[in-house]
């Protein structure tokens, strides 16, 4: 039987409350609309690890966090994978953006890499390498957006909602988006069936879209959460520490959601929507 080529895109830290097809009218997804329509969505799924790495090792290793040993950011890119096992049955593995493997660089199971980590820092800190996307900021004049708790006063106000003023080709969703379409454009025909991971940064924090997204969401009547604040006191704990973590965080992570009122909690979720309606296109 001819094996098919593979296509495996991955967003990061979207809700699953966030797909028009899915029921959720305010939401600009159309893409994400059509392959619903036409392929089939697991609405009974759930993440075993809630944050970013874990989950990615969840997923590529089908191991349980206390399996793998990856509960926060620790290293995971050193466990066997079924990327191993496309490999050895004769596809060519290559992964385009986010992986969020320790050492950024680290090759996995993939034959090729385009790395992208986050938007606004290196994932591996102790590297002094930057990834694929800052080198291409650089060739392009621009830097990477980094620090601005430090250099802005006004961080902590906006809530990590911050328009991209850039060129869009220059925003890492756009990068990554444009290098895949390209990589299979140009892929020789006559090698290998190929596995390509797709790993957009978006919808992650900071929730930076173009202003022209924003314009679909301003306005709109979208509901807000059932409780935020209140919620806390009945759940464990670590919540609420986690909460206060990020309220002191060093980087640009840092945020005051203690501090949200309703109209902070809208300007979040229309720059949230809006990028996720980045990553659609």
């Amino acid at each position: 039987m001819n094996k098919p080529n593979i296509v495996f895109i991955m967003t990061d830290q979207q809700r699953a409350d966030t797909i028009n097809a899915h029921g959720h009218g305010h939401m600009l997804t159309p893409a994400m609309d059509t392959l619903a329509e036409n392929g089939v969505s697991f609405t009974n799924a759930f993440c075993p690890g809630a944050t970013c790495v874990p989950s990615r090792s969840a997923i590529f290793t089908g191991m349980y966090a206390h399996n793998t040993g990856c509960y926060t950011f620790q290293k995971w890119a050193h466990h066997r994978t079924w990327v191993h096992d496309l490999r050895e049955a004769g596809y060519w593995c290559a992964s385009i953006g986010k992986m969020h493997f320790l050492p950024f660089h680290a090759p996995g199971a993939f034959q090729e890499r385009l790395v992208v980590e986050n938007p606004t820092h290196l994932f591996d800190f102790s590297s002094e390498q930057d990834d694929d996307w800052g080198k291409f900021l650089f060739a392009n004049g621009a830097t990477r957006p980094n620090q601005r708790q430090q250099s802005d006063p006004d961080w902590d106000s906006k809530f990590q909602c911050v328009p991209w003023k850039l060129e869009e080709r220059l925003h890492s969703d756009v990068f990554v988006g444009d290098s895949a379409v390209s990589w299979i454009d140009n892929y020789a025909t006559g090698k290998e069936r190929f596995f390509l991971q797709v790993g957009l940064p978006g919808p992650h924090e900071p929730w930076d879209p173009p202003e022209r997204l924003l314009e679909h969401y301003r306005g709109q009547d979208m509901p807000l959460p059932d409780s935020r604040h209140e919620d806390l006191a009945t759940k464990p704990p670590q919540q609420r520490a986690h909460q206060e973590y990020f309220s002191e965080a060093k980087g640009e992570a840092r945020i005051q959601m203690a501090d949200a009122t309703d109209g902070d909690y809208r300007r979040m979720q229309e720059h949230y929507y809006a990028k996720i309606s980045l990553v659609d296109e």
